[in-house]
C-alpha cells in the first residue's frame, strides 16, 4: 500500500469516526454545526472526507458529541498525522517549482535563441503577477518567494539583446480567462508591451488554423546546438 493510500484511508476513517459520533448522540448535521461554531457545510465537508479538519475542530467536534477521551486522543493524534503528510506533500511540491523554474534558468542563460510553445495558459516568463498568482495562488509563501526569485533570474535574461525568446501561443491562452475581465486585460496589455523589446517574438496561432499536429502533453525540453525548444511550464 502506497503512502497516498494509506493517507486515505486515514482521512476516511477520521471523517467516518466523526460521522459515527453525531449519529449515535442522535443529533442533526445544523445542530452540531451550532454547537461547534461552524457552518453546516463545513460539517457536511468533514463528514465527507472533503475538508479535512483542523485539530481544533476534532477537538470541539468530540467534546461536543460526547466522544470517550480515548476517542478524542485517537482521533486528535490521527489529525495531527494527516496535517504532517499534507505539510510534507506541500513541501515537496514547492521545492519542485522553485528548483523546476532555476533548472530552466540555467539553460536560457547558455541559450542564444529559446522558443515557447503553449496552447493552455500564458508561458510563465509572461505572466503578470496577478494572472500568475490566478494560476498558482495556493502555493504556500516560502513557495511563492522561492519561485518568484528563481523566475526573477529568468527574465533578466529577456534584457539580454544578444538572446532571442520566441513565444508561439494559441488563440486560445489570450481568450481562456482564469481571472475577471480586469485581470485578463492586464495580461493582453503587457503581452503587449513584452511583443516591443528586441529580444521577444510573439507569435498568435488563431483558432481558424487548422492543426497538423498534436501539442504534447508532457512538456520536454530539446537542445538544438545554442537553441533551447520547449512547451512552456
Amino acid at each position: 500500500m502506497t503512502a497516498l493510500e494509506r493517507s486515505r484511508l486515514a482521512r476516511e476513517r477520521l471523517s467516518r469516526e466523526l460521522r459515527r459520533l453525531r449519529t449515535e448522540v442522535k443529533m442533526t448535521g445544523v445542530a452540531a454545526a451550532r454547537a461547534t461554531g461552524m457552518s453546516q457545510s463545513k460539517l457536511s465537508k468533514i463528514e465527507t472526507g472533503l475538508l479535512l479538519p483542523s485539530v481544533h475542530d476534532v477537538e470541539r467536534l468530540v467534546s461536543e458529541l460526547s466522544g470517550t477521551r480515548e476517542i478524542r486522543q485517537e482521533l486528535v493524534e490521527l489529525t495531527r498525522q494527516l496535517h504532517d503528510e499534507v505539510e510534507i506533500r506541500r513541501v515537496i511540491l514547492d521545492r519542485g517549482a522553485h528548483r523546476h523554474q532555476e533548472a530552466v534558468a540555467l539553460i536560457e542563460s547558455r541559450a542564444m535563441t529559446s522558443r515557447f510553445f503553449q496552447h493552455t495558459r500564458v508561458p510563465t516568463l509572461l505572466q503578470t503577477e496577478a494572472y500568475r498568482l490566478a494560476v498558482h495562488g495556493n502555493t504556500p509563501a516560502r513557495g511563492q518567494e522561492a519561485v518568484i526569485n528563481a523566475l526573477q533570474v529568468r527574465r533578466s535574461h529577456m534584457d539580454d539583446l544578444g538572446k532571442r525568446f520566441v513565444f508561439v501561443l494559441t488563440e486560445a491562452v489570450l481568450r481562456w480567462r482564469i481571472g475577471p475581465a480586469e485581470l485578463m486585460c492586464g495580461q493582453i496589455d503587457h503581452l503587449v508591451e513584452l511583443s516591443r523589446r528586441p529580444s521577444v517574438l510573439l507569435g498568435v496561432v488563431p483558432w481558424s488554423v487548422n492543426m497538423v499536429t498534436v501539442a504534447p502533453a508532457v512538456p520536454r525540453i530539446r537542445r538544438t546546438g545554442r537553441h533551447v525548444e520547449r512547451p512552456d511550464r
